[in-house]
């Protein structure tokens, strides 16, 4: 249900994409950020950063059970993948390459075999829409190669205010308990106004600032205790590392879907078991089944 609900945002967004490089429209579910120029798909979230996310954590839920769902299913989560990929967030593609990484290392049958490929293959296409092809994928390909550039734009601004969030934790000597929940833009008001977001983007520096070493510490062991609690961690590794990168640039997990996401993982029943149903049926009291 998740997946055709997320695949129809995705695919809807990725059409309202493909209308504005070849026809010149612009219609909702993208965006074009100020001073760039190309568009991002941003789907029903309030920034490309967040729908990224959805996206990328999605695909690795879908990745974690495949054994058990439908082609159509696995299609669909390729459908999700692209949307993540033309949002145009430096943190999605590196989340991205690390969960088709691991997958690939990890299950080398055809079935993952064939997801890589339709996701590799469709990639190849939708970057080679358009009209006048070269002239649009340029800023892509310069988004690409600054892709470790901190000194410019929005990862300029990120670095700022990383340095101002330390510099007041130090000030304060609040490195254990941290300077109160979502403090940060309440004292810095003037950088707010001038920028395009309006919280600290890196979810664990947020957390030092809010809670402090205590807070941060309490959050990872959590994270930690869930992704024990798969059945198969080593299958699960590439959502928390997804998880782990796409919050170091925005703070997804202030939201609910990185929580709604991790409540879908199982906790002892094997996700390559054949069905589902065979959970629930033995799960069942005895005079029930009978």
């Amino acid at each position: 249900m998740g997946t055709y609900a997320i695949g129809l945002v995705s695919a809807l967004s990725l059409l309202a994409w493909a209308a504005n490089q070849t026809l010149g429209l612009h219609f909702p579910l993208t965006i074009s950020d100020t001073g760039d120029a190309f568009v991002r798909i941003v789907g029903l979230s309030f920034e490309p950063n967040i729908m990224g996310a959805i996206c990328c954590l999605w695909f690795a839920l879908v990745l974690y059970w495949r054994e058990r769902l439908t082609r159509r299913v696995l299609v669909i989560s390729i459908v999700i993948a692209m949307a993540g990929v033309l949002t145009m967030t430096r943190a999605t593609w590196f989340s991205l390459g690390i969960i088709l990484l691991l997958t690939l290392l990890r299950r080398r049958k055809p079935v993952t075999q064939n997801i890589v490929g339709v996701f590799l293959i469709s990639l190849t296409v939708i970057l080679s829409m358009g009209s006048g092809g070269p002239t649009w994928l340029l800023p892509l390909l310069d988004r690409a190669s600054s892709i470790f550039t901190l000194d410019s734009g929005t990862a300029a601004f990120r670095i700022t205010s990383w340095r101002l969030a330390f510099s007041d934790i130090q000030s304060n000597d609040s490195i254990l308990t941290g300077l109160g929940s979502n403090s940060f833009s309440q004292r810095h008001g003037d950088l707010v106004s001038t920028a395009r977001i309006d919280y600290l983007s890196n979810a664990w520096i947020a957390q030092l600032y809010d809670s402090g070493l205590i807070g941060l510490t309490l959050l990872l062991v959590g994270l930690f205790a869930l992704w024990r609690r798969t059945s198969t961690p080593i299958e699960s590794l590439g959502f928390f590392l997804g998880l782990g990168a796409t919050s170091a640039l925005t703070s997804s997990i202030w939201f609910a879907f990185p929580w709604v996401f991790m409540a879908l993982f199982d906790s002892g029943e094997n996700p390559k078991s054949n069905s589902l149903r065979q959970i629930y049926e033995k799960k069942r009291p005895l005079s029930i089944r009978l």
